[in-house]
């Protein structure tokens, strides 16, 4: 009679770990959906809210870039004219020393280079330091020259620089002589840089994996009750 009830506790146990154990396995299964469902939409917000700030700042950048490339080019132009006015007025060889210095600061600009229709530097005025054939060559002369060829044409380009810094050029056919007037100007650094939002690679393995741990430890504190049971009853059978 004794061995009987042994057995059938025994019996009793087996069912109720491997009861504990589906359990185990169904709590782990479950929480692990759950959790995944969570992540993933989680994940999904962040990824469309970054690509809204990337198409916005994108957006204001090709703005503020288009803004100050037409102010170069507007400069550049009535540059142009002044010089053709004065050159009717005094004679090309005849201009004042600072004139091309006062045309540089009355419309903004940081430098102004005058090239003949070879693309050799005539005169030239620079405001920053940087040197008139340094800026030069950071373009493609012969696009630059472009305009001489093509007296419709205007030539406009962004340059950046290594430092990160930007240069922007334009080019016009000269009025007052065979050539081309280049100016340009550098943005301050604060509108010039491109606002790109840089953010660490998302790692979908990695999610899965960090997600299937919180489940497992959820499953894992939902299996210590059962484990308590199953002490508790294995002490009775060695008890009885």
């Amino acid at each position: 009679m004794e061995s009987r009830r042994v057995i059938s506790w025994k019996r009793i146990t087996v069912l109720e770990i491997l009861t504990g154990v589906v359990i185990l396995v169904i709590t782990f299964v479950i929480s692990a959906n759950i959790d995944m469902r969570k992540a993933e939409s989680s994940l999904l917000t962040t990824v469309k809210y970054m690509k809204e700030q990337c198409n916005d700042s994108l957006t204001r950048d090709l703005a503020s870039e288009a803004k100050s490339l037409l102010q170069v080019t507007e400069s550049t132009e009535q540059i142009n004219w002044r010089l053709k006015y004065e050159a009717e007025r005094t004679g090309i060889r005849n201009r004042e020393e600072d004139f091309l210095k006062n045309l540089v600061k009355d419309h903004y600009l940081h430098g102004l280079i005058l090239l003949d229709k070879e693309g050799t530097i005539e005169e030239a005025v620079d405001l920053t330091g940087l040197g008139s054939k340094k800026v030069l060559n950071l373009a493609d002369l012969d696009a630059l020259m472009d305009p001489f060829s093509f007296p419709e044409k205007n030539y406009t380009l962004r340059v950046v620089r290594e430092d990160g810094s930007h240069v922007d050029l334009a080019s016009v056919k000269r009025m007052d002589e065979d050539g081309v007037v280049v100016g340009y100007f550098i943005p301050p650094r604060n509108t010039a840089a491109l606002s790109t939002i840089r953010s660490a690679p998302l790692c979908l393995d990695c999610l899965r994996k960090q997600t299937a741990r919180s489940s497992s430890a959820a499953a894992i504190r939902l299996s210590f009750p059962i484990i308590r049971l199953w002490k508790i009853q294995r002490w009775r059978i060695c008890a009885s």
